[in-house]
């Protein structure tokens, strides 16, 4: 299982070291399913992951707890990952928001000078799982800001994937570990259903 926890430390900072306050204390309790047991995790060491950010390519350290009664580990990833991809969320959200506006071509061309290795078939990718995630991303942006999304008619009646863009564009980080906290999910996760 993997939990995404909001940090304003650099990507560089979670490399080859680990500091005091980098990463989030413990549960108190299994997050596991069918476990839940009240008694703090472990630490459970350290496993590495590439990112591949804005201005960052390298290999990161994430930590992992485990629990004492179930036996399962929780991994904790700072808030510009995404899990199980490489690529961070800042990343996803300014090529996929780039290709809304104008192509996945032209998207493409211009994450060039910033992301040479981004290519057309990776915007594609993220654009599809963001479209087939559009109930989930509807769901979270509504739990994240009620206010905004039941009261606002604009705001209702917008494309998910816009609703999306306009949500998440002025702070990726914080809007990926907001999502997370109340859906229990990425953004870009592969689950399509809500429920």
């Amino acid at each position: 299982m993997q939990h995404i926890f909001y940090t304003a430390i650099l990507p560089k900072a979670y490399g080859s070291e680990s500091r005091a306050g980098q990463y989030p204390e413990a549960p108190a309790r299994c997050p596991q399913k069918g476990c839940g047991i009240p008694a703090c995790m472990k630490k459970h060491g350290f496993y590495s992951r590439n990112i591949l950010l804005k201005g960052y390519v390298d290999v990161i350290r994430v930590r992992r707890y485990k629990c004492a009664a179930c036996g399962k580990t929780l991994s904790m990833l700072p808030s510009f990952c995404i899990p199980f991809l490489q690529y961070g969320a800042e990343v996803i959200i300014w090529a996929t928001g780039l290709a809304m506006k104008t192509s996945v071509s032209a998207a493409a061309k211009a994450c060039l000078s910033a992301l040479p290795f981004i290519t057309r078939r990776h915007i594609a990718y993220w654009l599809i799982r963001i479209k087939d995630n559009r109930d989930l991303i509807r769901y979270g942006i509504n739990q994240m800001s009620p206010a905004t999304t039941t009261t606002n008619e604009s705001a209702r009646d917008m494309e998910p994937t816009e609703l999306f863009l306009s949500e998440s564009g002025s702070d990726p980080q914080k809007f990926n570990s907001d999502f997370h906290k109340v859906t229990g999910k990425s953004f870009m996760s592969l689950h399509i259903s809500v429920a």
